[in-house]
């Protein structure tokens, strides 16, 4: 069975500070219900929320603009919405409808300003796009490296383009711990769902299926275009693979011949190619473009792939469908986003049988049989070509700072340029144009609808703009172009260009006293881009792993710095290969010489991590011996990387605080632990968020050589909590060794044999008859009264023994039952039991603990004529105090329970002294604001007997299960007329029940009170809210507003 119950999950209401607010929930008859809840999520695209509430019920009232709902999905992830329209309807009810947008949609407003790694991991650049926001990177999959130019775009853009670079899907999702949002992350997967093998099947859990096909984007063929390359005239040329050669023969998916432009797909050709008139078919042609790939083989590679997704119809199948696993709780019946599944249906005509993938789901929370679900390939959304549309707005927009950066006008002869100039402008108003969007086509701008001679063409990095067609192909000849890389035409008209770097051809003449020479050269430039390229390839391949311990990278990711997100590289010392312990390398430094991780960690300070270092002076110093002191630790930093001082040591030496090392002494290991907050080396400062781990050598100022083998960080919370187990059982172990080891005296069955024993007993033995009148034989040990020896005392395991006939027999005796004997005589008893049939006594009983009748206690006038009484000890369970009120003795039971089998004599009093209760009322009047409720606040406590009233929150916690009696009151003096006045009881942080409401059409005063039994466990806690109409003060006194818990059972 599915434990996930998405039909009966609650929805969690934050405000917009996300303060917790209320849950709404159809299980809770005293909660909010909701219905008509839609939840919609698509595969890589948007999630919505919508639902319906009376509008009449409080908690309705929490349901306003950029308040926030979250809820548990079916994956038992919480997903967090953002309230952004409200609608009310008026019929039979007032209903409140509210829709919600998923609370990603915020990173529409953060703004990536300019982010450009290369060659990294998923991941890291994940990492760097979320950094500055309030979401997290979560689940990231192994995608392999990538590339990502990213620059003044929004967050939530740049993560899809993440996602689409490195072809991973992806997901959002909070946590909640109690009432609070704790996290925000962003998962990205290779793979959303699963091949489950679900069927969905026609008269079984499919209502109505609806195909959806549009064939208007097929291509049969595709022409690949790569990074552009400039060519000996000087023009611009984008590679292709037109000089590469497939052949089947040699396991090639098709032929195609050198010198063709295009790679072609026959089947697709037969099925969607265009007839000529001579009855061959002519292929449906494409363009494919990475303006990044400058390898024809691999271009011809990706544009066959490309063509493979081009070459069928885009297919989308709509179902209507029961939610059988909500409906049934059957795991077999899941269905997820994502999730590879068949459909069914045998009534069509041929029989529809189809295998794809989940690309949305439609879900009703409590109608499960009114699910949708859709499947296929992706249709155009007009939205995304959209947002291209805005992308490139944006790109050309941050150009046009360099084309309004131009000189005077009078500055630059423009005769030439005018002319052009202003045939283009007439051009411009005389024009008009026809724009269409398409997903292959991007968007394309012609001069005209019909027979276009003119086309600009809009796509993902690139324009390009023609003004004739190939009259072979009927394909633009695109000859202007515009991208990341820059611009490319024939003839570009400029008044005058402005660049850092200008190449020109050897035909060009130069000024008088102009000698480019000394300017920088083609090859130069390209020389110095290569060496930085590879420089950037190595620097990326350390990206991944940011802390280099062992030295296996050398001295990267080491500094001299401490403070800071960001610090520079050290360059001391030098690094030996093959002489560290394990025969890897180590830094051979001469001097002192800090050293940190370049890397902060982040830390948190309430688990164990453990700091260890390897290192070995290698030679002594010469200016002085003490001058070989060792260092090790951790510096502390801040949340905004500031170094954190105080307390022991400038940085926390949890490792070793300088330790002398010398040549003799070899390789030494470090290591220590910190965990916690406090002033202590082994502790972290107060407000610690990252460290940067630290060692420390030659200190002070020698000039010896240590060499260092490695320095970790490792958390170790773990491994400690079991060691100390370890530690407990070895110390077991250790402490009751003693008595195993005396396996010498005592036998495997632990019986002592006495021949063992035999020569100390026998000496013990012969000195106590000597010296005294004790005596031991194997029936126990004697006493006997040298006045009377008759009178003699036994002393065995079973007990001590009185014999009065010189130990022929032992008729009173103290055993572990009690005492046994023919008389008990005594002034006072005192004891723990005492039994017997009867006790007598001249004066008094005093029992301190318990005292045990077989039958009865008499009191009252005995056979001599007096009075006889039993004294309880007011420190015993049952004792007598003077009552301060009535004036006369009452019993007193300091017990839980009590049972009692007869009235209570009306001149006494009872009290429960352990039994849980609580008193407290205002003696401060409160302040209560309109239209919301406000916890009352009951300072003055009156009594509390286990210490459950918490007086500076107002809250009573039990202290242990059982059924409660709750009583208050609260008196409300306003100024208003017309106000409405109540009191709710709330459990646990929730509402529990309102006492009662008031209405008061004149200024006064009202006072509402209530009382109720209620089920509290072991740490539920209860307290009491207000809520008035218009604003008011509270009446502060013991008798009008209290607060009062009793425990009944």
């Amino acid at each position: 069975m599915s434990e996930s119950r998405f039909d009966e999950s609650p929805l969690f209401v934050f405000d917009r500070e996300e303060k917790f607010c209320c849950l709404l929930s159809n299980s809770n008859p005293e909660a909010c219900p909701y219905t008509e809840a839609l939840y919609i999520e698509k595969l890589q695209g948007e999630q919505t929320f919508e639902f319906i509430v009376p509008a009449n019920h409080e908690d309705a009232a929490y349901l306003v603009e950029e308040n926030m709902v979250a809820f548990q999905d079916l994956e038992n992830n919480y997903q967090l919405f953002i309230i952004r329209q409200i609608e009310e309807a008026h019929g039979e009810i007032i209903v409140k409808r509210v829709y919600c947008e998923h609370a990603s949609l915020e990173l529409l407003d953060e703004i990536v300003t300019e982010l450009r790694p290369k060659n990294v991991s998923a991941g890291f650049a994940l990492l760097q796009v979320l950094d500055q926001t309030r979401w997290l990177s979560g689940t990231v999959a192994n995608l392999g490296l990538g590339s990502l130019d990213s620059y003044y775009d929004n967050a939530l853009s740049t993560i899809h383009e993440i996602a689409n670079i490195w072809g991973g899907e992806l997901r959002f999702r909070v946590t909640i711990s109690g009432n609070t949002i704790t996290g925000r992350y962003v998962d990205l997967i290779s793979l959303r769902g699963t091949e489950t093998g679900k069927r969905f099947e026609y008269n079984k859990d499919i209502i109505n299926i609806c195909r959806k096909v549009d064939s208007s984007n097929v291509k049969t063929a595709l022409i690949g275009r790569g990074k552009g390359e400039e060519t000996g005239d000087g023009y611009g040329r984008r590679i292709t693979f037109e000089k590469v050669e497939w052949q089947k023969a040699k396991g090639h998916p098709v032929d195609k011949p050198k010198g063709q432009n295009f790679i072609g797909d026959a089947e697709a050709l037969v099925m969607f190619g265009r007839s000529n008139s001579n009855g061959t078919k002519r292929h449906r042609m494409g363009l494919y473009e990475d303006i990044e790939e400058d390898n024809p083989e691999r271009l011809l590679e990706k544009t066959w792939m490309d063509l493979q997704k081009q070459k069928m119809p885009l297919v989308q199948y709509e179902l209507t469908v029961v939610d059988l696993e909500t409906l049934t709780g059957y795991d077999h019946e899941k269905v997820r986003l994502g999730d590879q599944v068949i459909v069914i249906d045998r009534e069509l005509q041929p029989a529809l049988t189809v295998k794809a993938r989940i690309i949305e789901i439609r879900r009703y929370k409590n109608e499960p049989e009114k699910a949708e679900v859709r499947l296929g390939n992706f249709l155009p959304i007009f939205t995304d070509q959209m947002t291209e549309m805005n992308r490139w707005r944006s790109k050309v927009a941050n150009k046009e700072v360099f084309w309004d950066n131009k000189m005077d006008k009078g500055n630059v002869k423009t005769d030439w340029l005018e002319g052009v100039i202003n045939a283009l402008q007439n051009e411009v108003r005389a024009g008009s144009g026809t724009v269409k969007i398409t997903e292959q086509d991007g968007i394309l701008i012609t001069d005209k609808e019909e027979n276009p001679t003119r086309a600009l063409r809009l796509l993902g990095g690139i324009l390009a703009i023609a003004n004739s067609k190939n009259d072979a192909t009927g394909e633009w000849n695109w000859r202007t172009f515009g991208s990341g890389d820059g611009f490319t035409a024939d003839l570009i008209n400029t008044g005058k260009i402005r660049s850092n770097q200008i190449e020109v051809g050897f035909d060009t003449t130069f000024q008088s006293g102009y000698d480019p020479s000394q300017k920088e050269t083609p090859e130069g430039s390209q020389a110095k881009a290569n060496s930085a390229e590879e420089a950037a390839k190595s620097y990326a391949q350390l990206v991944g792993q940011r802390i280099n311990p062992y030295f296996e990278k050398e001295k990267s990711f080491w500094s001299a710095a401490y403070e800071g997100k960001t610090v520079n590289q050290t360059n001391a010392g030098t690094i030996v290969h093959g002489t560290g312990i394990a025969g890897g390398a180590v830094w051979e430094i001469q001097g002192q010489q800090w050293a940190y991780y370049v890397e902060p960690i982040p830390v948190n300070v309430n688990r164990i991590y453990k700091l260890r270092l390897r290192v070995r002076q290698t030679i002594n110093p010469t200016n002085g011996g003490e001058k070989n002191k060792v260092y090790a630790g951790v510096v502390t930093l801040d949340g905004n990387y500031r170094h954190i001082d105080g307390g022991a040591g400038f940085h926390r030496y949890c490792a070793v605080a300088g330790t002398g090392i010398t040549t003799s002494q070899g390789w030494h290991v470090f290591e220590g632990l910190i965990t916690g907050v406090g002033n202590q080396h082994h502790q972290f400062r107060q407000g610690t968020v990252y460290v940067r781990p630290l060692f420390l050598v030659n200190y002070e100022g020698g000039n010896g050589t240590v060499q260092v083998d490695s320095l970790e960080f490792i958390d170790v919370t773990e491994s400690t909590e079991a060691q100390q187990v370890a530690n407990t059982v070895k110390s077991t172990v250790d402490t009751n060794k003693a008595i195993w080891d005396r396996a010498a005296t005592i036998n495997s069955d632990d019986t002592i044999t006495a021949s063992k024993l035999k020569g100390a007993i026998n000496v013990a033995s012969n000195m106590i008859q000597r010296d005294s009148n004790f005596y031991w034989d194997q029936s126990g040990f004697y006493a006997k009264d040298p006045n009377n020896v008759q009178r003699v005392v036994r002393i065995t395991s079973g007990g001590v023994g009185v014999s009065t006939n010189g130990g022929q027999s032992f008729r009173n005796a103290i055993t572990a039952d009690g005492v046994v004997a023919s008389t008990l005589t005594a002034g006072t008893i005192q004891g723990v039991t005492i039994e017997g049939g009867t006790i007598r006594s001249n004066t008094s009983i005093d029992v301190t603990t318990n005292l045990r009748v077989g039958k009865e206690i008499t009191l009252g006038s005995m056979s001599d004529g007096t009075d006889k009484k039993i004294h309880f000890s007011t420190s015993a369970l049952i004792s007598t105090y003077p009552h301060a009120v009535m004036g006369v003795n009452a019993l007193r039971i300091s017990s839980p329970y009590l049972t009692i089998d007869s009235p209570i004599s009306i001149n006494g009093t009872l009290e429960l002294l352990n039994q849980n209760g609580s008193f407290a009322w205002q003696t401060n009047s409160q302040y209560i604001g309109a239209n919301t409720w406000t916890k009352l606040t009951y300072n003055h406590v009156g009594y509390d007997r286990r210490s459950e009233y918490n007086n500076s929150l107002s809250r009573f916690t039990a202290s242990s299960s059982g059924r409660y009696l709750v009583t208050a009151s609260i008196r409300y003096i306003w100024h208003a007329h017309n106000t409405t006045s109540s009191m709710m009881l709330y459990r646990n942080g929730g509402a529990y029940l309102r006492f009662n409401t008031a209405f008061s059409g004149a200024i006064g005063a009202t006072t509402i009170s209530g009382a109720v039994i209620t089920e509290l466990a072991t740490g539920h806690y209860i307290e009491l809210y207000g809520f008035l109409t218009n604003p008011a003060n509270t009446d502060a006194s013991q008798e009008s507003s209290y607060f009062t818990v009793y425990k009944i059972a």
